[in-house]
């Protein structure tokens, strides 16, 4: 799915999914879904609540591990809103800055150890999207291992993915499921 899509380097990026893919045990169309939904491949686009970016939405701390970087204070507004200061710009500049090729590599060392943990779509995107949600049940509520102020800035953070779900305030793993099957392209449903 969406290899029809105009990429930068389109030869490499594809070559370079198939071979990260092959490498994490799973299918190249599970990673390119993943990246579709977080970026449409667009790996300038900034989440403006939580300062993510790249082609899976990097957190300012995965940035700064993955590339090596200090990692500086992360000072967030009461609603949990990341307040973006010039040391946060700069390293999101640097993934910016980083071709889709050289990312994808990273998004390897990011996944590798979730190998074997990945089973679904839907495995590939929680080890993304949240981790701590992989392998668990439907009805669980991303957050609440942590606490329940957690839960919320969570949820206040991601609410869009529930409308996809059973709207009912909560983010459980089934309103994430929900979330990816929409970005299932219709050619692909059922074949994934």
């Amino acid at each position: 799915p969406y290899e029809e899509f105009n990429f930068i380097n389109k030869e490499n990026f594809i070559a370079k999914v198939h071979e990260v893919s092959i490498r994490l045990l799973i299918k190249p169309s599970w990673l390119m879904i993943v990246m579709w939904i977080e970026c449409k491949f667009n790996r300038n686009i900034i989440n403006p609540y939580s300062g993510t970016v790249g082609l899976i939405q990097w957190t300012i701390g995965n940035i700064c591990k993955f590339w090596e970087l200090s990692m500086p204070h992360l000072a967030k507004e009461r609603n949990g809103k990341l307040i973006v200061t010039p040391e946060i710009r700069r390293i999101q500049k640097i993934v910016q800055d980083t071709s889709g090729v050289d990312q994808l590599e990273k998004v390897f060392e990011y996944l590798k150890p979730y190998v074997g943990k990945m089973k679904t779509l839907h495995d590939v995107y929680l080890a993304v999207f949240y981790p701590a949600a992989i392998g668990r049940n439907d009805n669980f509520v991303l957050g609440s291992e942590r606490s329940v102020k957690w839960m919320k800035l969570v949820y206040n953070g991601n609410k869009n993915l529930d409308m996809f779900g059973d709207r009912d305030g909560l983010l459980e793993v089934s309103d994430v499921k929900a979330w990816v099957e929409a970005h299932i392209p219709p050619k692909f449903k059922g074949r994934i």
